[in-house]
């Protein structure tokens, strides 16, 4: 039989599956948890469900969608969870990372869960959580991004998402290699014993067969409980569910009766054996064997349904009891010695299923007890001989043991002992057998724990010299523990020497970060050297030439280092060094403008939905209080396209129309010009990460104020948005500005009528100003002519 004690159960009218349901339950818009009755409506936000909470991310909706299989026409209704609320199940054109959580009753032992669901787009991931919060178990789809396919997996380690990515270390089951895809799942997990017992991964071919793959026996980092069911999703996925069924599993038969078939009785003394059972089950089209029953789950009935002729008064001393906390256990008890032979049945019920064993119960006989001697004798011996290695201190253990072995030989052989004597044989060898295992186990820890290290220092295969030389001191350490398996005389040696080898280990460990950390230091400052490099020049936002150069010379100190070095202090201050020349080279940054200003105009190459189009050649310019673009062939705005920009501190500036006085600014959603000056970083390239040049001026990704950045929209406006834009369509072009176009020498020949002064940017300035400006001299036939001249006072 299969008892499911708790269940979860998302409903959903899929083509491919069959369709839960309950008696007034809506299924196309119903959770059911077994205990309480949810109806999401259309557009319902998880959070504000019961039972859901918000992990991490935006908010999922939960709306009835249209499902479609990939290159087939099987179609269905199922229950999705996604950002975006159109009718039909698709990926959205981006979207943030989201994980939400339903909290149930707490599942232990051996649990059995049924899924039904949809794999839409990359990588969502339903995952089991426990008590502390930790994944036990996880399963879905993941993209590969560069062939845009889902691999569906599962993974036995701490999920996590990063670039609208899960990862994990994962083992597959490669039911299918195309998202878009109806799955059925089903899988037995084992909470106690932290492993997964059998996980098998199905879906329905556009053709109608079913493709399947089945994965058993393997490992789990976490277990002990199961809590509540999470839905993971990386950018641009959604997904979908049809049902899951969670439920702890008793098996469908109990079998595989466990115990000795003899039992000794002894005078005046308890002598305890333990029976067990394990089971069978069929789930999921899978005949498991030999599942452990969960302790205190399963409701087994031990009895001695057959006493095989034994007196009422024998009967007395003897007693079948299941144990409390695990009814798939009880112990065979006798209090004192039976007065006959007996031979009695064991007999385990669960349901309508019942096994039984015989068990032969012996009277005290000097022969029935030198069978159990002769048995303990042979015990004994294969502890000896399980003994490969030499050394003083198992020369020692053994020798005791042997010597007992010998007395035991010596009170079997002999025809004139007693039931007592016999007895007191046994139990003498019986605590030496102890004795023996006790003093073996640190010795065997430390055989164990030597083969650990080596297999960690075989593991280390970088050839760097930092290793060759870590590994040679582990070597060294592992070396000596070895050659203590030949010299120890005590447990005292056996705990010094594996002592020593774990501190040799631990300097081993902790030594590994030091390069890791410098390599992925060295990385990151090759990064920025190589979008510098690619920058040098002596105009605004290039990079000069000496700044890049002792970065790349700080880079090659530090990859010296991580080549040559040895010790975790030579690395760890190469680490610190190239940091701290990539904190100069920011704090240095690109080449601010002239301290005299240089006007620019600030051009896009592209509109929404185009990247880099040079055809399509757009102008910045201030409109009044807001900020727009037009095509460089229109003469609309031009009067207002000039721009100063002043650096306020390294990377940091402001950008002022040079006609109208305002600086850029934003207001909410909107670009608005400002007297007040706001601070404006350029980003480079998208996410920052690199500048990106185009013929000869200087395009940057946006324009950022605090966290939005400045894009382009398909109206002709800019708008502020959250985040860094991710085309080349957001990008500007800063190209410096000829003031100086139309100025020509005074000609005297003509009267002039009046004079004015203007600075380079047109703005009307005192004829006193300091420096470059233009005067405009009016002659008395109405023609005018600008001349530039140089003011010093």
């Amino acid at each position: 039989m299969k008892k499911i004690l708790h269940s979860l159960v998302i409903g959903g009218a899929m083509a491919l599956l069959p369709l839960v349901s309950y008696a007034g339950v809506d299924p196309t818009t119903a959770w059911f948890d077994g205990e309480d009755f949810e109806s999401y409506e259309v557009g319902t936000v998880i959070p504000a469900a019961q039972g859901w909470e918000k992990i991490t991310g935006a908010d999922m909706t939960v709306d009835i969608k249209t499902a479609s299989q990939t290159g087939g026409s099987a179609t269905g209704k199922v229950l999705g969870f996604a950002t975006v609320a159109n009718s039909a199940l698709t990926e959205p054109a981006s979207g943030p990372a989201f994980s939400h959580k339903k909290t149930f009753s707490t599942l232990t032992g051996v649990v059995h869960i049924k899924v039904s669901s949809y794999s839409c787009t990359r990588g969502t991931f339903l995952i089991f959580l426990n008590s502390n919060g930790e994944p036990v178990f996880g399963f879905g789809g993941k993209d590969s991004n560069a062939e845009n396919k889902s691999n569906l997996f599962y993974t036995q380690e701490l999920l996590t998402y990063s670039g609208g990515y899960l990862v994990g270390a994962t083992t597959a089951i490669n039911v299918n290699a195309i998202r878009g895809r109806f799955y059925d799942w089903d899988m037995v997990l084992d909470l106690t014993n932290k492993k997964v017992i059998s996980v098998k991964g199905s879906y329905k071919t556009n053709a109608g067969a079913t493709n399947t793959n089945t994965v058993n026996t393997i490992s789990l980092t976490n277990g002990g409980d199961i809590t509540s069911l999470a839905i993971v999703a990386p950018a641009y996925a959604v997904g979908a569910m049809d049902n899951v069924t969670i439920g702890q599993l008793i098996a469908d038969k109990i079998a595989n009766f466990a115990g000795d078939a003899q039992f000794q009785t002894l005078s005046g003394t308890q002598v305890d054996k333990t029976y067990s059972v394990k089971a069978l089950a069929n789930v999921a089209s899978l005949n498991l064997t030999d599942l452990e029953i969960p302790g205190g789950n399963s409701d087994i009935t031990w009895s001695v349904s057959d006493w095989g002729g034994l007196s009422v008064a024998d009967q007395e001393k003897v007693s079948l009891v299941r144990r409390a906390t695990n009814h798939a256990e009880a112990v065979l008890t006798t209090t004192d010695a039976i007065s006959a032979d007996a031979n009695i049945t064991l007999q385990a019920v669960c349901g309508a299923t019942t096994i039984t064993k015989e068990v032969a119960l012996k009277a005290v006989s000097v022969a029935g007890l030198k069978e159990g001697l002769a048995t303990e004798i042979t015990t004994a011996g294969a502890l000896v001989t399980g003994v490969t290695d030499s050394n003083p201190y198992l020369t020692g253990i053994i020798g005791t043991l042997n010597t007992a072995i010998v007395n035991a030989q010596g009170v079997y052989e002999n025809p004139l002992v007693t039931v007592d004597d016999v007895a007191a044989a046994i139990s003498t060898l019986q605590a030496a057998e102890l004795a023996f295992s006790t003093a073996l186990s640190p010795y065997t820890d430390f055989v164990a724990y030597i083969a650990t290290v080596q297999a960690a220092n075989d593991a280390e295969t970088r050839t760097a010299a930092f290793f060759t030389a870590i590994k040679s001191d582990l070597g060294s350490a592992i070396a000596a523990a070895t050659a203590a398996r030949t010299t120890v005389t005590s447990e005292i040696d056996i705990t010094s020497a594996e002592s020593a080898l774990q501190t040799a280990l631990t300097t081993f460990n902790e030594a590994i970060p030091s390069y890791d950390n410098l390599s992925t230091s060295i990385t990151t400052v090759t990064t920025s050297y190589t979008a510098a490099n690619a920058r040098v020049g002596t105009k605004f936002l290039n990079y000069s030439a000496a700044t890049v150069a002792t970065l790349n010379d700080a880079i090659t100190a530090a990859n010296n280092i991580l080549s040559t070095g040895t010790t975790t202090t030579a690395l760890d201050n190469a680490k610190t060094t190239v940091e701290a020349a990539l904190a100069t080279f920011n704090t240095t940054g690109r080449i601010a403008p002239e301290s005299t200003p240089i006007v620019y105009k600030i051009y896009t190459y592209g509109n929404d939905g185009g990247d880099g189009n040079t055809s399509n050649k757009q102008i910045l310019y201030a409109n009044g209080a807001a900020l727009n673009y037009v095509s460089v062939s229109s003469a609309t705005g031009s009067e207002n396209d000039k721009w100063e920009i002043a650096e306020v501190s390294p990377n940091v500036f402001t950008i002022k129309n040079a006609i109208t006085g305002d600086y850029i600014a934003r207001s909410g959603d909107l670009p608005a010009m400002a007297a007040t000056p706001t601070n404006l970083t350029l980003p480079e390239a998208k996410s920052q990460t690199g500048l990106i040049e185009v013929e000869s001026g200087f395009y940057l990704y946006g324009i950022l104020d605090g966290t939005r950045a400045l894009e382009v929209d398909p109206s002709p406006d800019f708008y502020w948005r959250n985040g860094i834009a991710d085309r080349l369509r957001f990008a500007f072009h800063f190209e410096e500005y000829d003031m100086t176009t139309g100025i020509s020498n005074v000609n005297i020949s003509k009267a002039i009528v009046s004079t004015s002064y203007y600075d380079l940017t047109g703005k009307a300035v005192t004829s006193d100003a300091k420096g470059f400006v233009i005067k405009k001299v009016t002659y008395s036939d109405g023609s005018v002519e600008n001349i530039k001249v140089m003011i010093v006072k």
